[in-house]
């Protein structure tokens, strides 16, 4: 510990002879060293775009930690203006509240509500409170993904069911929470089944791109050059299937490899 406090030590020794004169930093401009201040540390004063004149220490500057005088918070703000969360939509933002940013939201009922934006994005608000205490809002009529709400469906377990029409013709009932959730429902399985068609592999193929890693890996951690394509390795590979039923499966690795070798060579 002595020794890394020595190092901090000579390196902030070093960060104070830096003349930083004339240098910006953010939106602060260094004028001069503030001769005024008394202690072991350094000052600056530093002129602000906005034209406030501030006295800043010098460490602090040089480790960007300090970057206006205040006048402005680093920081992006991001805007949820025009964005939909449950049944509440942004419309505009509001005072920020215990350094916390609040958006003003409109409810699907007609409310008005300011929300703080950590709980939109995190999903922990999605009404103005009307979903609470057994009220609930008629969704009838509003989309989700491939989904069109019908009409209100028998309750299950307590959960209010909503019969809806997928754009395949399919109709299917679903809960309130899973419509409404950013990554819920979006139809009545369709779209998972599109997916899976469209990425699914060859038969076989899975098991070749296994093979093809293992012998890969086996190569470089033998420090083997390894410059086979997967043309070249499914030809070997495939004039060997038959050469596997009559011969057991460590004679057939070992030949793999004495031929993968033959050839790199």
């Amino acid at each position: 510990m002595a020794g890394i406090r020595f190092i901090l030590f000579l390196w902030r020794e070093k960060m104070e002879k830096i003349d930083v004169t004339g240098k910006k930093f953010g939106k602060l401009t260094a004028i001069k060293e503030d001769t005024e201040r008394k202690g072991r540390h350094r000052y600056i004063v530093c002129e602000c775009d906005c034209g406030n004149i501030k006295s800043i220490r010098k460490c602090l500057l040089t480790a960007s930690k300090v970057l206006s005088c205040g006048c402005e918070k680093y920081y992006k703000k991001i805007s949820l203006i025009g964005e939909t969360f449950g049944f509440l939509e942004v419309v505009q933002s509001a005072p920020t509240k215990n350094k916390q940013t609040m958006w003003l939201c409109k409810c699907n009922c007609g409310k008005f509500k300011v929300v703080r934006g950590s709980h939109l994005r995190g999903g922990e608000i999605k009404s103005c409170g009307c979903l609470r205490g057994g009220k609930r809002i008629d969704l009838t009529g509003h989309k989700y993904g491939r989904l069109l709400v019908l009409q209100e469906a028998p309750s299950k377990r307590g959960k209010t069911r909503w019969l809806c029409r997928c754009e395949c013709g399919i109709s299917k009932e679903i809960d309130t929470k899973h419509l409404l959730y950013e990554n819920g429902t979006r139809s009545c399985g369709c779209l998972l089944k599109e997916h899976n068609k469209k990425h699914q592999l060859e038969y076989g193929e899975a098991s070749f791109n296994k093979l093809f890693r293992r012998y890969a890996k086996g190569a470089k951690e033998r420090g083997l050059q390894f410059d086979l394509i997967r043309d070249e390795f499914e030809k070997i590979t495939k004039k060997n299937v038959i050469i596997a039923v009559l011969f057991p499966v460590a004679w057939l690795v070992e030949r793999l490899t004495m031929e993968i070798i033959f050839i790199m060579e």
